[in-house]
């Protein structure tokens, strides 16, 4: 619309310049549309405007068309990458229904007896898993979860542990990712006597930073602060935002407040040349020969006629 209205106003442009009817109407409304398609579109352009104005818009229009025909291109081959790397396994189920992938938790562990005690009441998704995880062998199970997460990034092994800490560990490696719902859910607790003169402080200690919002700033700060990994952490591949190409929305923008204030140059600059106060000097050469009526002065023996 821009270029349409410069097409319009400025001096210089095709419209006011051109002595053909087709230059005239060059950046009518639905020409300058099919111009700004056109360069969208990397197909090129029939003509490029006249007027200065004009062309800064359309040279920040065109490094505009760059960026987002560059994101959109990355973004939809990264689209179809991830597509090739799903993870074949989406929850607990599906994963007690299979043996390729090996699975396993920390041994003497209070996750291992919750497998184990629901095996035993004859759990349709915990039983095949406890005796995938007690009859295997090699022996699925580890002895830390250091050793968990390290048989896990060297591939085909899902370490089964406590959500905190695999959200913590996801934080701090891009190479975890967490699936599934969770399941075998507890909570942490300190343990005391009874009679322990400590139980009444940590009770009372306990409800004051869960009122005043201290505990929520804990939880931010340990699990919720900023990932090291560029998307988030534990995910597999994020899409093109618009904060994330906001720059060159902005940068679209400085170019129309660049081409207005060149319109309104080309309008003053117009109207000077045009103006009937400008002095102009016009000097006249003539190639002949001076008459020599100019010499009858100095010589009285010369005549002249005019």
């Amino acid at each position: 619309i821009q270029i349409y209205i410069l097409s319009r106003i400025s001096p210089y442009s095709r419209r006011n310049t051109g002595s053909s009817e087709e230059d005239k109407n060059m950046y009518s409304l639905g020409n300058s549309f099919w111009f700004i398609i056109s360069t969208l579109m990397i197909q090129g352009c029939d003509s490029s405007p006249a007027n200065v104005s004009s062309r800064i818009i359309a040279g920040f229009w065109w490094f505009f068309a760059l960026i987002i025909t560059i994101t959109y291109t990355a973004n939809l081959a990264s689209f179809f990458t991830v597509r090739g790397m799903e993870i074949p396994i989406e929850s607990l189920e599906q994963l007690s229904r299979q043996t390729a992938i090996s699975y396993g938790t920390v041994k003497g562990s209070s996750l291992e007896d919750f497998f184990e005690a629901q095996a035993a009441l004859g759990h349709l998704t915990y039983k095949p898993m406890w005796e995938f995880m007690s009859l295997s062998s090699p022996d699925p199970q580890v002895s830390s979860p250091e050793k968990g997460y390290e048989r896990t990034k060297n591939g085909s092994y899902v370490f089964l542990w406590d959500y905190p800490v695999h959200q913590y560990q996801m934080k701090l490696d891009c190479d975890f990712v967490v699936i599934g719902s969770k399941f075998n859910r507890k909570d942490y607790a300190f343990a005391l006597q009874k009679t322990s003169p400590y139980l009444e402080v940590f009770t009372e200690s306990f409800l004051r930073i869960t009122e005043t919002g201290e505990l929520s700033k804990i939880r931010e700060r340990w699990f919720e602060q900023k990932s090291t990994c560029d998307d988030g952490g534990g995910s597999i591949g994020s899409g093109v935002t618009i904060e994330s190409v906001a720059g060159v929305f902005y940068i679209i923008i400085i170019g129309i407040m660049i081409g207005l204030f060149a319109a309104i140059g080309e309008g003053i600059w117009s109207k000077y040349m045009t103006s009937p106060n400008k002095k102009t000097v016009t000097i006249t050469h003539s190639s002949k020969p001076p008459s020599r009526c100019a010499t009858a002065v100095s010589d009285p023996n010369t005549s002249c006629a005019i």
